[in-house]
C-alpha cells in the first residue's frame, strides 16, 4: 500500500526552503564592520586568495576558494525543494541533503572566515544553519517517528 505524503509537513519543509532560499541574500558576514550577503562573498575572498595563491598553486587557501561554490548550494537547493514540491515529486528525504548543504556552507564559511582578521559570521548565515538543521530534523522526524 501506498503512502502518501502528509501536506502538513510538505508546508513546513515548503517554508524552510523558502527561508533557506530567502537566508543567502541577508548578511552573512561582517567583514571590517560592513555586512557581507552570500553572493558578494566570492568577491570578497578573492582578493587575498588570488595574493596567496601565486605564491603556493598547492595551498589550503587556493582549494578554499574552488570550494567556495559550495555557498551557491544553498540557494540552489531551497530552490530544488520547492520545484519538487511544484511539480508534487517532493518526498521527505529531500529535505536531509538540502539541510546538510546549508549546514556544510555555513561551518566551510566558519572555517574559512576563521584565518581572517576583522571577519566573523552575521545572523544570516546563522540563519541559514538553523533552517538546515530544522530541514534534517524535519526528514528524520518522518522517517523515524512518524510511521508508515
Amino acid at each position: 500500500m501506498k503512502r502518501k505524503p502528509s501536506t502538513g509537513n510538505a508546508k513546513i519543509d515548503a517554508a524552510l526552503a523558502l527561508g533557506l532560499m530567502l537566508s543567502f541574500f541577508l548578511p552573512w558576514l561582517h567583514s571590517m564592520g560592513k555586512p557581507v550577503s552570500g553572493p558578494e562573498i566570492h568577491g570578497l575572498l578573492e582578493g587575498p586568495h588570488r595574493f596567496f595563491s601565486a605564491f603556493h598553486p598547492d595551498s589550503r587557501i587556493s582549494i578554499d576558494y574552488r570550494l567556495s561554490v559550495l555557498l551557491w548550494a544553498v540557494p540552489v537547493a531551497g530552490g530544488c525543494l520547492l520545484l519538487a514540491m511544484l511539480l508534487r515529486r517532493y518526498r521527505g528525504w529531500m529535505a536531509a541533503p538540502a539541510g546538510g548543504l546549508a549546514l556544510a556552507a555555513v561551518f566551510f564559511l566558519q572555517n574559512e572566515v576563521a584565518g581572517f582578521p576583522f571577519h566573523r559570521l552575521a545572523w544570516g548565515s546563522y540563519l541559514a544553519a538553523s533552517l538546515g538543521a530544522a530541514l534534517i530534523f524535519s526528514a528524520l522526524w518522518r522517517a523515524l517517528i512518524i510511521p508508515p
